[in-house]
C-alpha cells in the first residue's frame, strides 16, 4: 500500500517525458498567448480606448494602449519561451488590470450578465495559467531551456591566482604565513 510519501507509480525518467512534452508545451504556450497577442493590437485602436473610457477607466487614452503593449510583450515572451517567467508576470499585470472591468454583478440584463461573467471567469482561468508559467517556466522547447542548457554545458575555468581576488588556496597560504609570523597557530598543530 502506498503512503503519501511513496508514489503509486514509479516516476519515469526525465528523458522519457521530455520528447512528447516539448511540442505539447510549445503548442500550449502558443494557444495561451494568442489572446494576448490580439489584445495587444486591439488595445491600440480608438474603439477599444473609447469603450474603456465609457466604462470609467481613468486616463483611458494612456492606460489602454499601455496595457496593450504589456499584453503583447508578455505574449511574445511566452510564445518564444524567452524570459517566459517575466512575460507571464506581464500577462498577470495585464489581467489584474482588465479583469475587474467585467462587472457582471452589476448588470441587470441577463444576457449581458452571462457574457460578462463568462469573460470574467475566462480571465481568471488565464490568470491561473499565467501564474503557472510564472512559476514553472516555458518548458523544454523554449529559448529559456536552450539558454540554460548552454550555460550548464559551458566549461568553467578554474580560478586564476593573483589579480583583484586571489584564489582561496593563495589566501589560506597568506593567512598561514601571517599567523605563524605572529606566533599564532596555522591550523597544522
Amino acid at each position: 500500500m502506498a503512503t503519501l510519501a511513496q508514489p503509486l507509480v514509479a516516476p519515469k525518467s526525465s528523458t522519457a517525458t521530455a520528447a512528447p512534452a516539448g511540442p505539447i508545451v510549445l503548442v500550449g504556450r502558443i494557444f495561451f498567448a494568442l489572446t494576448f497577442l490580439t489584445a495587444g493590437v486591439t488595445h491600440l485602436s480608438s474603439h477599444t480606448i473609447a469603450y474603456a473610457a465609457s466604462q470609467g477607466v481613468p486616463l483611458a487614452s494612456v492606460l489602454v494602449p499601455l496595457s496593450g503593449i504589456i499584453a503583447f510583450l508578455g505574449a511574445v515572451s511566452v510564445v518564444l519561451g524567452y524570459r517566459a517567467k517575466i512575460g507571464a508576470w506581464l500577462i498577470v499585470l495585464f489581467l489584474v488590470g482588465v479583469t475587474p472591468l467585467h462587472k457582471f454583478w452589476g448588470i441587470s440584463d441577463p444576457m449581458m450578465q452571462q457574457m460578462q461573467m463568462a469573460m470574467f471567469m475566462k480571465n481568471l482561468a488565464m490568470l491561473g495559467g499565467a501564474l503557472l508559467i510564472a512559476q514553472l517556466g516555458a518548458g523544454p522547447w523554449s529559448l529559456d531551456a536552450r539558454r540554460s542548457k548552454a550555460v550548464s554545458t559551458q566549461k568553467r575555468k578554474p580560478p586564476q591566482s593573483g589579480g583583484l581576488f586571489p584564489a582561496r588556496r593563495d589566501s589560506l597560504e597568506v593567512y598561514a604565513a601571517v599567523s605563524s609570523a605572529e606566533g599564532g597557530t596555522n591550523g597544522s598543530s
